[in-house]
């Protein structure tokens, strides 16, 4: 039905969200941890 797809598409786009934070604070976590020199390395 439709409100089965709409649910299914709002999860999609949830899980990118989240996804794209996680990145973000695994990012900052490291800058964090090892400072600012190490990440240019670490960038790929």
């Amino acid at each position: 039905g439709l409100v089965l797809d709409y649910a299914r598409m709002l999860q999609q786009v949830t899980e990118r969200q989240h996804q794209r934070w996680w990145l973000k604070l695994r990012e900052m976590w490291t800058i964090l941890r090892f400072g600012k020199s190490h990440t240019r390395r670490q960038r790929f």
